[in-house]
């Protein structure tokens, strides 16, 4: 029996059990949309984290102090003597020692219990410059509402702070927060602006709760020993080698003998990470939705072997009347196949729809690829070859006697 009569007489069978073939493959649907969607989603995630990344973002370097001879993933600010860590007197030598470099800013952080209106909230502090919102984040914040403080109240150490709107609505309640006072430590800050929610993918909504003011006030008048780190953005992402080298070349002529080294890192360090991590978490999806293409080709082989119970009697006729035993293996085994393949395109279809409509809820770019496309129909075709040889095989090993005499 050729090929092209097999297949006409594999879909001529399927159609004549219409129903128990979807439901024979819905497992099949299920276990396909299931990786499809998963894996798109999953893709779309990544590629829109990497997208919110900015130019500026892809340029900025970070400079901190770690104790000799440990991972920067181990600091700790207690582990490196006050008189080692990087200090304002260094922020001031950077930005004044030339170099491949276009902005700079210093940046102090700390945790602490802001107090206004009688509410109390937990919310980070962080110490900065004028330039600091663009430093922060990958996507820069923007003020939304009143300004950001000026040079003269960084030099001055004010007491003025810009905190988030999250804060802004935990604190007040209103709209109303510019020009109004709130508390750190017994210390007074005035609110002069209002900067907008964190645009970096992946943060959780409505839990923003940061407040920026200058760095000479936060280490003068609330947390004199926090550790200071200096960002640096470079003109382009093939200076940053060379502003490296300058930058550790400018800090160690400034100090002596030290329990401390200076540490430089870049994207290109994070992108490396995050990409090791992305691929490793991608090959567990993958292999969890496996699981489900498990299951589906369970009731596949569950409903083939029905079948060949069912036509048992044919089975006899036919191989009676000199039907040979491989063509009766192949049409079983081409009849599961096709079965997963209808299962996989139904499920390929329904995943990437599914993962077109939430991509277009979170407003984010399809990355529907063929390889991921490919990955479903490989899957359906193994799925089928797999669980579809048992029923296969002991459709062709039944004797014709015995299968003429089976009643149905």
């Amino acid at each position: 029996m050729n090929a092209l009569l097999l297949l006409k007489v594999t879909l001529r069978t399927l159609r004549r059990r219409l129903l128990r073939s979807l439901l024979a493959c819905l497992g099949i649907i299920i276990g396909v949309a299931s990786l499809i969607a998963s894996v798109t989603l999953f893709n779309s995630g990544i590629a829109h984290g990497r997208k919110t990344l900015s130019l500026r973002g892809e340029r900025q370097v970070v400079i901190t102090a770690a104790p000799r001879g440990m991972r920067l993933s181990a600091l700790r600010n207690r582990e490196v003597r006050p008189q080692d860590r990087l200090s304002v007197d260094d922020y001031v030598a950077v930005r004044q020692g030339g170099g491949p470099l276009v902005a700079s800013t210093a940046m102090v952080m700390s945790l602490h219990t802001l107090q206004a209106n009688g509410r109390e909230v937990t919310a980070v502090l962080r110490g900065t410059d004028v330039e600091g919102l663009a430093f922060d984040h990958a996507v820069p914040r923007s003020i939304i509402a009143g300004a950001m403080f000026d040079a003269a109240d960084v030099d001055a150490g004010a007491g003025v702070c810009v905190i988030t709107a999250d804060l802004a609505r935990e604190l007040f309640s209103d709209d109303a927060s510019v020009g109004r006072y709130v508390r750190v430590n017994g210390v007074p800050l005035l609110v002069v602006g209002v900067a907008s929610a964190k645009a970096a993918w992946g943060e959780p909504a409505g839990r923003d709760y940061e407040a920026y003011l200058p760095y000479s006030s936060l280490l003068r008048r609330i947390d004199p020993g926090a550790a200071l780190r200096i960002f640096v953005e470079a003109p382009e992402t093939a200076a940053i080698p060379e502003l490296r080298s300058h930058l550790l070349g400018l800090l160690e002529a400034r100090r002596g003998e030290r329990s401390a080294e200076f540490v430089v890192s870049d994207p290109s360090e994070h992108r490396l990470r995050d990409a090791e991590a992305a691929g490793i978490a991608r090959r567990l999806l993958i292999a969890v939705m496996c699981i489900s293409l498990l299951v589906g080709g369970i009731g596949v082989m569950n409903i083939m072997l029905a079948n060949v119970a069912e036509r048992t009697r044919e089975i006899g006729i036919r191989l009676a009347i000199g039907t040979r035993t491989h063509d009766i293996l192949f049409e079983f085994l081409l009849e599961a196949t096709v079965l997963c393949l209808l299962g996989g395109a139904i499920g390929i279809a329904l995943g990437a729809g599914a993962a077109a409509v939430v991509v277009a809820q979170f407003g984010w770019d399809l990355q529907l690829s063929l390889g991921v496309i490919a990955l479903g129909f490989a899957s359906s075709v193994a799925v089928g070859l797999v669980f579809g040889f048992a029923p296969a095989r002991a459709a062709a090993r039944l004797h014709p006697l015995e299968a003429l005499r089976h009643e149905s």
